[in-house]
């Protein structure tokens, strides 16, 4: 025989370890009809009822595939214009690829051409040249006496090929020559396109 102090605290711990009820599920209209007690009022209301509930879940479903289908389109012309977007992005991309390359071989002759210049230099300076003197006389100096132009191409095994071209330039002297072209020709005036001219 169990001791009632014990029973009790069983009773109790039974009581705090029960789980609380779920809330009881909502009932249907015609689950506690009994159709034998009701009358025709009753029935026609209670249809009536259940009508007007059918027709509300109805306007609601309608609605709610409008909404759908406007989502869906929604969806379908983001997708093009995202695809869009991709397509001109990758073609953005692959211009500012090409000019890049453009940009880098560009700095690289640009550096090939200052290093080349600056052996020159160099050895101009071991030769005992003054490059003081000389800057006054550079190619791009209107005083200039000389075409220049220069060329740096990589070899095979890697080693760079300089070429610096300097011609004498042709100074027009008054009523000996003329300009054609923006060339200098000496003495001789060309024939013009139809045929006269001096001989």
């Amino acid at each position: 025989m169990v001791p009632k102090t014990k029973r009790k605290k069983e009773l109790l711990m039974l009581k705090i370890n029960k789980k609380p009820k779920s809330k009881a599920k909502r009932k249907s209209i015609c689950e506690g009809l009994d159709l034998k007690r009701t009358n025709k009022k009753q029935l026609i209301f209670t249809i009536r009822f259940l009508e007007g509930v059918l027709q509300n879940q109805g306007a609601t479903i309608k609605h709610l595939r409008e909404t759908i289908a406007f989502q869906q389109k929604l969806i379908n012309d983001t997708k093009e214009s995202t695809t869009a977007l991709g397509e001109k992005f990758y073609e953005i991309r692959q211009e500012l690829e090409k000019q890049l390359e453009d940009c880098q071989k560009e700095k690289t002759d640009a550096v090939r051409a200052y290093q080349g210049l600056a052996k020159m230099g160099k050895f101009a300076e071991d030769m005992g040249i003054d490059l003081e003197k000389a800057c006054e006389e550079l190619p791009e100096s209107e005083k200039n006496k000389y075409d220049f132009s220069q060329k740096h191409t990589v070899l095979e095994s890697g080693r760079v090929k300089h070429e610096y071209n300097l011609k004498p330039k042709v100074k027009p002297k008054e009523g000996k020559g003329h300009y054609y072209f923006g060339k200098w020709y000496p003495d001789k005036k060309p024939k013009k396109p139809n045929g006269k001219g001096p001989k």
